[in-house]
């Protein structure tokens, strides 16, 4: 394991807040929460209005808007985060994930698999694989064809370019591995995050390069700038000098951390969004307790609560606030301040599984999986990585993905599943706690589905590979909804997480689709001579009703991309914020997190969340007077 020291900077650790009121609290310190407070700490020039003394008489009265961050987890500064090859490992470090136990699941067999919710400083980008991918142009347009006006994929690409610094592979490099990219068409801004494309890549892809060609699958040459569909070389969050994790903490806190005016507070919980009394409802603070204590302390903002705490805890922290829906929170005992039904409902994620298959014959040498197997190759990678921050260790979980339509995976059957989502009525395999306003939203949600089922440029499946055969995918357009509710017998606990996969009967009709196509693909003949043998659930499963059977008891229900639960959409249609990202009905507070994500886009999360902190700053800093 490399020991080298992690850079970072300690948290100012205190047991109550530096101040009693902030300009913003930013509830959060994750991949949006930190991208925000860093957005409303950067100016330098301008003085609060009225006067900041008034507010903090022991400050300096030359500061900009102050900004708390309130942050669960810790400033952990383990170096096997920064190490991109260590991502390989799917095992969990505990420490960083939060510990609950979901309802079960009945459409995997009951089966209780824990949402791999961050609980440490830079959230879900400190602890996943670094794969640095967007959705592609129909993507982000059927957010706004759902009625978010300004948030399809033109108004997105700027926010996507201005988060990122992407720097280019020297030829050797790029001409070895095949990369390609395009700096005018997806990239181009400075931001604090560092985007490349690893200087290794482990031997064997190119028979998978070979065999996508064979079944006629492209390679886009920038799939980032909206045509993410195909089989795509992604870049990776990779610092360019240091080859190491590039994530918000590292990129929009440690070197801010010294401005006077941002201040990161860890190992506390926000239980409650706090409201003025009397008048319109509006947000002026929040409560929260230590970790592990029972003590509260308040603190108040004197122009916006912005929420940032994913995709699980978002819709908790409202609904203990009273902000949800109705039966909710009455059933737990909660004061209703806001009815919104949307509150923790249309929660998705891309469930994932499939098949397992081995090359019987690999000459290829090394793999990804020596450098768990072979103490020899891993001390060897290492003192490269240590010497010149090269080798097998630049290398994180993966840079390779094929994006592929229901019709390349399906090519007979891929009309008769279109329109059979053409047709369903969706109604009756939804939360028993959907209203009409939800159930209107997940009925213009199932249509276009059914409609991108239908396109070439909309992906349906992603298949991860790398240097050997192809197995498990991920379903990009599920037709199930769950939900995250608070535990109306113990509030205060962590919340109820009821994937609901396969909740819809149609999902798993595409997920056997997968399995299908990964027979088909590990057979071609670029794969000729190495042996291709399937594992699981092995050639004798050959009927759609046990190909089921086996998918219901080997698939994951999270892909680690939950989002939807405080939907951006028109609150006829069961939104939660509206374009500007404010709670309908309740002045001055927010929501700037993946919750927001009202149709999952067929791709990893990360950027996504990115873009819509970049958006989302720009939006706050306009409706706050803030001022460059």
């Amino acid at each position: 394991m490399v020991t080298f020291a992690a850079a970072g900077v300690s948290a100012i650790h205190i047991t109550a807040p530096l101040n009693q009121t902030y300009d913003y609290i930013i509830v959060g310190g994750g991949t949006s929460g930190l991208t925000v407070a860093n957005r409303l700490t950067e100016n330098g020039k301008r003085k609060s209005k009225p006067p900041i003394s008034n507010y903090y008489p022991h400050m300096p009265t030359n500061l900009t808007d102050t900004v708390l961050v309130i942050e669960y987890g810790n400033l952990v500064n383990d170096p096997s985060i920064l190490v991109p090859a260590n991502t390989l490992s799917f095992a969990p470090t505990p420490e960083r994930y939060f510990n609950f136990t979901p309802v079960p699941n009945p459409g995997l067999n009951n089966d209780t698999t824990s949402p791999l919710a961050a609980a440490i400083v830079g959230g879900s980008s400190a602890v996943n694989g670094m794969f640095f991918d967007r959705g592609s142009e129909a993507d982000y347009d059927a957010w706004e064809a759902l009625g978010n006006k300004g948030w399809g994929f033109k108004d997105l690409l700027p926010y996507f370019k201005k988060s990122v610094t992407f720097t280019p592979p020297n030829e050797e490099v790029a001409e070895r591995y095949n990369y390609t990219w395009d700096v005018d068409a997806a990239y181009g801004g400075h931001g604090e995050i560092q985007v490349l494309f690893p200087p290794y890549q482990f031997p064997g892809q190119n028979r998978l390069w070979d065999a996508w060609r064979e079944i006629g699958v492209e390679k886009p040459k920038e799939a980032a700038a909206g045509d993410a569909i195909g089989s795509i070389m992604a870049p990776s969050a990779l610092d360019p000098v240091l080859r190491t994790r590039s994530y918000a903490r590292t990129a929009h806190y440690e070197p801010y951390a010294k401005r006077e005016n941002y201040h990161l507070l860890t190992g506390y919980q926000a239980t409650e969004v706090l409201f003025k009394e009397g008048g319109e409802l509006e947000a002026e603070g929040v409560n929260m307790v230590k970790v592990g204590g029972a003590d509260k302390s308040v603190v108040r903002a004197r122009k916006e609560v912005i929420v940032a705490a994913g995709a699980i805890w978002t819709p908790w922290l409202l609904q203990r606030s009273g902000v949800g829906p109705k039966s909710v929170l009455e059933g737990a005992g909660i004061v209703v301040k806001k009815h919104l039904p949307g509150v923790g409902a249309n929660f998705q994620d891309h469930p994932f599984g499939g098949s397992v298959w081995n090359w019987t014959t690999n000459p290829y040498f090394p793999t990804a999986g020596a450098l768990a197997t072979n103490q020899t190759f891993y001390a060897e990678a290492e003192k490269e990585y240590i010497q010149s921050r090269a080798g097998p260790l630049t290398t994180s979980r993966g840079n390779q993905a094929a994006f592929l339509s229901l019709k390349t995976v399906d090519p007979e059957g891929w009309q008769a599943l279109v329109d059979a989502v053409a047709a369903q009525d969706p109604t009756s395999y939804l939360p028993a706690q959907y209203d009409k306003t939800l159930m209107a939203g997940a009925k213009a949600i199932h249509n276009i589905t059914a409609e991108y089922l239908a396109r070439d440029d909309a992906a349906a499946f992603e298949f991860t590979f790398a240097e050997g055969p192809i197995g498990n995918a991920a379903i990009m357009r599920p037709l199930s909804r769950g939900t995250v509710n608070i535990n109306p017998t113990d509030p205060a606990s962590g919340p109820l997480v009821d994937w609901r996969t396969f909740s819809n009967p149609l999902d798993i009709k595409f997920a056997v689709q997968m399995v299908r196509f990964s027979r088909r693909f590990n057979t071609l003949s670029s794969f000729a001579g190495l042996g291709a043998v399937e594992v699981s659930p092995g050639t004798n499963v050959t009927s759609d009703a046990a190909i089921e059977r086996y998918l219901r008891s080997t698939m994951d229900p999270t892909f680690v991309h939950m989002a939807g639960t405080a939907s951006m959409l028109p609150e006829e249609l069961g939104g939660v914020v509206g374009t500007d990202l404010k709670v309908y009905g309740v002045g001055k507070l927010s929501v700037v997190d993946a919750s927001i994500v009202p149709y999952l886009p067929a791709t990893h999360l990360c950027t996504t969340v990115y873009a819509i902190a970049e958006k989302a700053a720009d939006a706050i800093k306009v409706r706050t007077g803030w001022d460059d």
